[in-house]
């Protein structure tokens, strides 16, 4: 039984300490069978309804409609607002105890997860939030830039290139969340006074988790900041020392050749790279598969998807002891994740407005 310490404790450290609490306790359901569904249509549900880790970007974008997934907007809100003078942020470990919990629950189902507070945990350690935001991007089933483009992406030397040369070659989802995460690494730049994290230290923590190649010595030499060289002794480690040499490549990093280059160009240059975009309106087209399984879900009874919906679906009548228990309506509170769209808010398709240069007012809500 929760307790307030003392009369004079604050309502939010005592509402911290619930959600606490209750994290804890809804991470020992995590391990629970699917199978304890008691309701067949329910189960297949489960099971053809991922949660957040190790997805396909395409297929969980498609999922949300073609929108920034629910998650990556709250944590871009979050990082937005409590984490503007935290000093090292993106650099720095969480040394939060929820962070174990928080990835249980958030490899649910996406219905299942319902709407999650994390401006007070983020109160309580608000490095837990851009941690949650890179383990994503670093856990994507393929990541969002392709070791087939590494050699486009060497050749990018200034804004115009982003656009011409690369983002062609890339899937609309993962042009969608490359936007979203700049976006939101651009606007935390403004407060590089207290966070002591301008658009190269920021470059260098998010790059790794942009890529991930079939030789490591590439990738290292894709995360080098521009100018920068290997170690030769990683070099000789690899037993590239000498035909680096022979090849005049120490490490491609002229002008802005490398993975870290280009990201410190899209948070420094954000406007120009991607104009004026809101990210409540992102939006990309949903692949074919994404259509077929939305028609899927039509058939089932559920018309709308996961980015369609302001808060997440309560629970039906489940069997007792479910991870779908009506005790994770206590745990999740606060705002959903994409606006619910009124049928006349205008959306902007990613693809176009950022391949093609246009781009949208800068009114923007978000904050």
């Amino acid at each position: 039984m929760l307790k307030r310490s003392s009369s004079d404790q604050s309502s939010s450290l005592w509402g911290f300490q619930a959600l606490s609490s209750m994290v804890d306790t809804a991470a020992s359901y995590v391990g629970l069978s699917r199978s304890s569904f008691s309701d067949p249509a329910e189960r297949r549900r489960a099971f053809a309804s991922e949660g957040y880790w190790k997805r396909d970007l395409t297929a969980l974008v498609d999922e949300c409609g073609g929108k920034v997934p629910p998650l990556l907007l709250s944590l871009g809100r979050v990082i937005l607002s409590a984490g503007i003078h935290t000093e090292g942020i993106f650099r720095k470990a969480p040394k939060s105890r929820h962070l174990e919990p928080l990835i249980a629950l958030l490899s649910l189902p996406l219905e299942d997860q319902g709407n999650l507070s994390w401006l007070q945990l983020a109160h309580a350690d608000p490095l837990l939030p851009p941690k949650i935001l890179c383990k994503f991007l670093s856990e994507l089933a393929s990541p969002i830039l392709p070791s087939e483009f590494y050699d486009v992406i060497r050749s990018i030397v200034e804004p115009s290139d982003i656009k011409e040369r690369l983002f062609p070659h890339l899937p609309p989802s993962h042009i969608l969340i490359l936007q979203y995460v700049t976006y939101v690494l651009h606007r935390l730049t403004a407060f590089e006074d207290s966070t002591k994290m301008n658009a190269l230290n920021l470059a260098i923590v998010v790059a790794p988790t942009l890529i991930s190649g079939p030789d490591p010595l590439d990738d290292a030499s894709m995360c080098l900041a521009p100018g920068k060289k290997l170690p030769l002794a990683m070099l000789v480690a690899a037993g590239k020392a000498s035909e680096e040499r022979v090849k005049g490549r120490g490490v491609e990093t002229s002008g802005q050749g490398t993975v870290v280059g280009m990201l410190e160009m899209c948070i420094r240059e954000y406007r120009c790279v991607s104009g004026d975009l809101d990210p409540e309106r992102m939006v990309c087209p949903v692949s074919p598969a994404g259509d077929a399984a939305a028609a899927n879900r039509a058939e089932g009874g559920e018309g709308r998807t996961v980015g369609d919906k302001e808060s997440y679906p309560k629970a039906g009548k489940r069997r007792s002891g479910s991870i779908r228990t009506s005790f994770l309506g206590a745990l999740f509170s606060g705002s959903g994740g994409n606006k619910e769209s009124n049928g006349k808010e205008e959306v902007v398709d990613v693809r176009e407005s950022v391949v093609a240069g246009l781009s949208v007012g800068s009114n923007s809500s978000y904050s």
